[in-house]
């Protein structure tokens, strides 16, 4: 599969779950958001954060996330589901935000760092599936392939995503906020 038609695939995977994302319910958006203040409150965890801390919390969590969609490869559409998911939360969050705040100022807080951080994430989904399918072609037989160079090339890409990965957190950190007008650093909204 070539590079282009992969990360197509998986652009559109996004777009299905950014619209899969418009249908999830206000209140369930509200649940999940609670859980997470109720799961922080009782850990004793305070999520108030320096920009410094949320940038590297930011980073290390996409990167995370990131080999989580090389592993998921192994299923082959195990990268695709991921980026739907992604795309779902993303919308959602999305719709949360404008409800508290504006569809402007939600906009604003998601699009100057999203607008780096989806394509990076878009393109490790893309690498790592067109290396699982080699592999496994190669496995099956199915073709002559050097293993290796598809090793190199993932590390490569997954380089690249990790370099696209940290600007995204430096603005979603530092500049976002700023844009957007919004106190992230008190905690969750």
């Amino acid at each position: 599969m070539k590079y282009w038609k992969a990360f197509s695939i998986m652009a559109l995977g996004f777009l299905l779950g950014l619209i899969a994302g418009l249908l999830i319910p206000p209140s369930l958006t509200q649940l999940i958001l609670d859980y997470m203040r109720d799961v922080s409150r009782r850990s004793g965890l305070n999520i108030s954060f320096s920009p410094l801390l949320l940038m590297m919390l930011v980073f290390t969590n996409n990167l995370r996330v990131s080999l989580l969609i090389i592993f998921s490869g192994i299923l082959i559409a195990g990268p695709l589901i991921i980026l739907f998911i992604n795309g779902a939360v993303v919308s959602a969050a999305y719709l949360y935000a404008s409800s508290k705040t504006s569809p402007i100022t939600a906009f604003l807080a998601i699009f100057p760092h999203g607008v780096v951080e989806i394509p990076a994430i878009i393109n490790i989904a893309a690498a790592s599936t067109i290396f699982w399918l080699n592999l496994w072609r190669k496995i099956m037989n199915k073709a002559d392939i050097d293993i290796s160079g598809e090793v190199i090339t993932l590390l490569k890409q997954l380089a690249l995503t990790a370099a696209l990965l940290f600007v995204a957190a430096i603005i979603e950190a530092f500049v976002t906020p700023v844009i957007a007008n919004i106190p992230i650093y008190n905690g969750l909204p």
